[in-house]
């Protein structure tokens, strides 16, 4: 009589770390932003343009998960219903995210009027004010560039330009403010007939900054 063949019950699949990987990423980054470390509104812009990085990670584990299974003999851990929830809200808030990083910000803060007080998740708005001056040769003309701002020009009464500026920048605080005041200052330059007035509001990025100016030549 043949003796009974024992059969071992399948090794069970161990559980995935992808989920619990990406959530102590994710927590780990509100932390530091919590903490004050990291601001907000970069957390916002970072979160915008590279959460992609957050799916290839947790792929990258998964891949990983796999082979090990394939050596260790057993089965790769699966995608349970919590992990395929945690997918779909991160790229739900992901593309979200993405599609809100693509709008003018500033521009519909100014149109509506919110002050600091009503709407604090904009920052603060820090004021500078400055002024320039340069001569303007005969018979030439202005080309002024301003995206972001207003412009007033009004006649001068000598060869001179000058223009006067005011410069309004949102930061969440005033460190962060002076140093976009200087990498945003206006710049004047001549080019024969042609005096170029450039507010310059572009070298701040993505960072709300505003420079309403009034050249009078």
């Amino acid at each position: 009589m043949a003796s009974p063949v024992q059969v071992s019950p399948p090794a069970r699949a161990r559980r995935s770390l992808a989920g619990p990987l990406v959530l102590i990423v994710l927590g780990v980054v509100f932390l530091l932003g919590t903490l004050g470390v990291l601001q907000w509104y970069l957390l916002g812009k970072v979160w915008a343009h590279y959460w992609p990085v957050l799916i290839i990670l947790w792929g990258v584990v998964k891949l990983l998960e796999y082979h090990q299974a394939q050596r260790d003999g057993t089965r790769p851990p699966g995608i349970g219903a919590g992990q395929v929830f945690l997918l779909i809200v991160l790229i739900f808030f992901g593309l979200a995210a993405t599609q809100a990083s693509r709008f003018n910000w500033g521009e519909i803060r100014d149109q509506i009027n919110i002050d600091d007080g009503d709407f604090p998740l904009f920052g603060h708005t820090y004021s500078y004010d400055d002024q320039l001056q340069q001569e303007f040769p005969a018979g030439g003309n202005l080309h002024v560039v301003n995206d972001r701002g207003a412009v007033n020009v009004t006649a001068s009464t000598d060869n001179q330009i000058r223009v006067v500026i005011h410069k309004r920048i949102s930061a969440d605080k005033q460190e962060d403010a002076d140093k976009w005041n200087l990498s945003t200052k206006p710049q004047i330059t001549v080019s024969g007939q042609t005096v170029s007035l450039n507010a310059n509001t572009q070298s701040a990025g993505d960072h709300w900054v505003t420079t309403d100016i009034d050249p009078a030549w």
